[in-house]
């Protein structure tokens, strides 16, 4: 990729963002190796987890996405092998149970009846004690149409999917954002 005039998302960037999730990972074992406790050297360097994606998946070569957001840091991304829709429901609600994180689901498709089983049992008080307020389940469907713009509020844009892409790029752009690589990327949560 040595000419990227043509591209939305620079590599240079993609790496920015690497290297600032490799300096927080080096953070955490310098507390780790300095005698604190791996799970306070965690939350001290990366906090609390805000948001987790879920792109399910059931059955093929697709494997279910999680991705775990603290602050702005992307710290894992996690691939799940076929699990029928039950399965990735509770597995949700595990990680939503422990922490006041928003999970965003894809509903295009099979993430639907997730979404849809979580919304229930948070109606159902199943979902998350205390209860809250607000449902810590959110849809995420990106051929929707948006009437969302850029940070400069002067660019619109017809889909979401269009949206979301440009606020990649923006974040990467504008804001210290940290991203694990494909490599490094785990495949289980902390």
């Amino acid at each position: 990729a040595e000419d990227e005039s043509d591209s939305l998302i620079s590599l240079a960037r993609v790496e920015a963002a690497q290297e600032r999730w490799y300096e927080l990972k080096r953070q955490e074992r310098d507390l780790i190796d300095a005698g604190i406790d791996p799970k306070i050297a965690f939350e001290t360097v990366w906090g609390s987890i805000t948001h987790i994606g879920l792109d399910p998946a059931r059955k093929g070569e697709d494997k279910t996405g999680w991705a775990f957001r603290y602050g702005s840091a992307i710290h894992s991304v996690e691939r799940t092998e076929r699990r029928d829709l039950m399965e990735t429901s509770g597995k949700a609600k595990q990680y939503l149970q422990n922490n006041t994180a928003i999970m965003r689901i894809d509903i295009n498709g099979l993430g639907a009846g997730t979404y849809d089983r979580l919304v229930e049992q948070w109606k159902h008080k199943e979902l998350r004690e205390p209860h809250d307020i607000k449902c810590p389940v959110e849809p995420v469907q990106v051929s929707n149409a948006t009437k969302a713009t850029d940070r400069t509020k002067q660019l619109m844009f017809h889909r979401l999917r269009d949206y979301l892409w440009w606020n990649i790029r923006d974040l990467l752009q504008y804001e210290d954002i940290a991203l694990p690589t494909a490599e490094i990327s785990t495949t289980s949560q902390p």
